[in-house]
């Protein structure tokens, strides 16, 4: 039974063809902390294990491989 709800989710994803890099949205960081997006828009700063919107409001903490929700 696992097998073919598996099947069928593979089934619905559109062909590796039908991918075009450009659609794809990723980020960067830069050397002083800022988070970019594919767009060149400011999505965020990081600073040591914080990460702040860009309006500099705390929004997560780095532990480890996973973030933490600020409170």
């Amino acid at each position: 039974m696992m097998f073919l709800i598996g099947a069928a989710q593979i089934a619905d994803a559109p062909p590796l063809e039908a991918i075009n890099p450009d659609d794809i949205s990723y980020y960067w960081i830069a050397d002083d902390g800022r988070i970019m997006d594919s767009d060149g828009r400011l999505r965020g700063w990081i600073k040591g294990d914080a990460i702040y919107s860009p309006e500099l409001e705390l929004m997560y903490h780095v532990s480890g491989r996973s973030l933490e929700d600020v409170p």
